[in-house]
């Protein structure tokens, strides 16, 4: 069944042109793009990290980069603690882009689960967060984030 929570993520091929619709972009640049938000504060990733937790190489990467750049969705700022080093940031236009996917996905999450019950999605995201607790083991993902339990749909 289609779901999705923090740390446990299936994006079903039906749901793609929706969000599509309403971004303007595809699942890889949506992903790149979600990267920055759900890092810790100050909300900035470098590109290795971004590389790393969407499992693409580096030189990928950097293309995808580029091309969000020129689009006005980051910007690649010098790294403050290494000169060599650059991070991620959203521009605003990339969190107006971020709040419009939040939106899309919500409401793709609501119609994947309108079958179910209060009770049943309630034990859903029971089983849901024991699952994720298990994957996780108490540790951080790639990106410096760490795993949190889904929350309820309403």
């Amino acid at each position: 069944m289609p779901t999705s929570c923090s740390g446990l993520r299936l994006w079903p091929r039906d749901h793609q042109p929706r969000i599509t619709a309403v971004t303007g972009l595809r699942k890889p640049k949506a992903a790149t793009v979600t990267g920055p938000s759900r890092a810790r504060p100050p909300f900035a990733l470098t590109p290795t990290a971004l590389s790393e937790t969407l499992t693409i190489s580096s030189g990928g990467m950097t293309s995808r980069l580029d091309r969000l750049e020129k689009a006005g969705l980051i910007a690649c700022r010098p790294h403050p603690r290494d000169r060599r080093g650059t991070l991620v940031t959203l521009t605003q236009e990339g969190r107006t882009v971020i709040d419009d996917l939040v939106g899309a996905h919500v409401g793709n999450q609501r119609r994947a689960l309108a079958g179910l019950g209060a009770d049943d999605q309630h034990s859903l995201n029971g089983l849901l967060a024991k699952l994720i607790a298990g994957l996780a083991e108490g540790g951080e993902t790639a990106a410096g984030e760490r795993p949190r339990p889904p929350r309820a749909i309403r």
